[in-house]
């Protein structure tokens, strides 16, 4: 029941009851709120609620007698208007501590004066009014709520779909309508009306065996194909805590994923763009130098000065050439790739003794830590020296006013991997290139080529190890760290060893 219709079901009680010449009545809806007008016999009553409202002496229900003009209090001049305006009684309208409205009732149509057991009835019917009004605010408080849950249901563009404990569909949103091919027929079908994979999360959801949250996976349309999505489901339960049934929320994420694809295509492309401007660029130097030499062979080819720098030179210049030809060989896929069993920290031992000479010109002091019970891992022995030689001068080099560049070789695992870490006191890793870090020819580096880390991730895949860096304290520097698995027992020999280059890039 609406509050206005509750406000003409009093009237035409108390008219029966009475017949008073006026009845007028308010609702507020919100506490602290405005009054709202229902109904009013009168004209210009509205302003006589909130004169009636002042007298009203605390939120519960009452009957308020307008008292004859020897009312002195401090309500002199409320009762002065209101009888002024031909109201008799005032009915305050309240339920557990809130004022819910007012209603005024004029003078009996007999002349007769409200006696006694009139006010009592009145009082008694103020007390059921009130129950009926608090009723009525939350009856249109429910409404207002399933309009808007209603309206929000229609406004999402993720698909929501709800069934009941029995696996029948109970509602859908038109977002619904549209991913999953449902119509309006589809109401009170069962959980196999929906594609298959939604109506396996409900029924898991309502069997409280499984609730998915947030998981991608595709669901097939006659149309489209295959349709990526995001699913969520939440277990529905009534006042008493009982389930009800499921709610299933799909979000097609095929917008999202083509521009992903697009977004890589982009980053792939421009990856691609600066390798080969890379290599053009450190192919162009030497080559110009070459050139220049070549060009001014026929009138300088007699000058001894000419000779003297030519042969100088042009080895160096070709060096050049041969030596960015082996470094991009490496970033290749190898397809001889031959491994033994290699013991890491002879290796380590004996690259730090041929650069620790070096690093301490550079004011860095390199140390080794190693255990005696590290496992041996299977190798390319020249591989490896080149990835830990690669990791020791980026060490270095990330230390311009040196420190200390700790080599550790550990076991982990009880035996099963064997760790490598590079641990220096350089500025650290800027996170917003960390992600660009292992690209080809991404540098930092003035004269850097941009292969270096690229060439390590790229041994470090052969011998499907992880390749990291680890950001230690800010400003302390940076931990670059490989993982290897331990090489099998019967590998344990120091004849070489075929690998199979189709398996080498398997995940790990």
């Amino acid at each position: 029941m609406q509050p206005s219709e509750l406000g003409r079901e009093l009237r035409e009680i108390l008219h029966e009851a009475f017949v008073p010449e006026t009845f007028s009545m308010a609702a507020r809806p919100l506490e602290d709120g405005p009054l709202e007008e229902l109904l009013s016999d009168t004209e210009g009553i509205t302003k006589l609620f909130s004169v009636a409202m002042t007298m009203v002496d605390g939120p519960r229900p009452a009957v308020i007698v307008v008292r004859p003009d020897s009312e002195k209090g401090p309500d002199a001049a409320a009762y002065d208007s209101l009888r002024n305006a031909g109201i008799e009684i005032v009915i305050v309208l309240a339920r557990r501590g809130t004022l819910l409205g007012v209603a005024l009732l004029g003078p009996r149509r007999s002349g007769d004066a409200y006696f006694k057991q009139d006010l009592e009835f009145i009082d008694s019917l103020a007390d059921l009014a009130s129950i009926a009004l608090e009723n009525s605010f939350l009856y249109r408080q429910s409404i207002q709520m399933l309009e808007y849950s209603d309206r929000l249901l229609e406004s999402l563009q993720s698909a929501v779909v709800a069934v009941d404990v029995a696996g029948r569909i109970t509602s859908f949103n038109p977002a619904a309508q549209g991913l999953f091919g449902l119509d309006q027929g589809t109401l009170g079908a069962l959980l196999n009306r929906l594609p298959s994979e939604i109506g396996w999360a409900l029924a898991m959801a309502i069997t409280r065996s499984w609730q998915p949250r947030e998981i991608e996976l595709s669901i097939d349309q006659d149309t489209r194909g295959p349709v990526p999505v995001v699913l969520s489901t939440a277990l529905l339960h009534d006042d008493r805590g009982q389930i009800t049934g499921a709610l299933a929320v799909a979000t097609d994420l095929s917008t999202v994923k083509a521009l992903e694809r697009n977004q890589r295509r982009v980053e792939h492309l421009a990856m691609m763009a600066r390798f080969y401007a890379g290599i053009a660029h450190e192919i162009r130097s030497p080559l110009a130098a070459i050139s220049n030499f070549v060009s001014m062979l026929p009138d300088r080819f007699d000058d001894p000065e000419y000779r003297e720098t030519a042969v100088r030179l042009l080895p160096h210049e070709v060096g050049r050439i041969v030596r960015l030809a082996d470094r991009l060989r490496l970033m290749a896929p190898s397809e001889d790739g031959q491994l033994i069993a290699v013991a890491l920290p002879p290796l380590l031992t004996d690259i730090v003794s041929i650069h620790a000479p070096a690093a301490e010109e550079s004011h860095v002091r390199v140390s080794l830590e190693s255990f005696d019970d590290v496992p041996k891992i299977s190798g390319d022995p020249s591989q490896l020296i080149q990835l830990f030689v690669n990791l020791l001068k980026n060490g270095i080099e990330s230390m311009p006013s040196g420190g200390t560049l700790i080599i550790r070789c550990y076991s982990k695992d009880r035996g099963q991997g064997v760790v490598v870490d590079f641990v220096d006191e350089g500025t650290g890793v800027d996170p917003a290139i960390r992600t660009k870090i292992f690209q080809p020819f991404f540098t930092t580096k003035p004269l850097g080529t941009g292969l270096g880390l690229s060439i390590c991730r790229e041994i470090a895949d052969f011998h499907r190890a992880r390749l990291m860096l680890i950001a230690r304290a800010p400003g302390s520097g940076t931990v670059a760290r490989v993982e290897f698995s331990v090489a099998d027992r019967s590998e344990e020999t120091t004849e070489p060893l075929a690998f199979n280059t189709e398996s080498r890039r398997q995940p790990r």
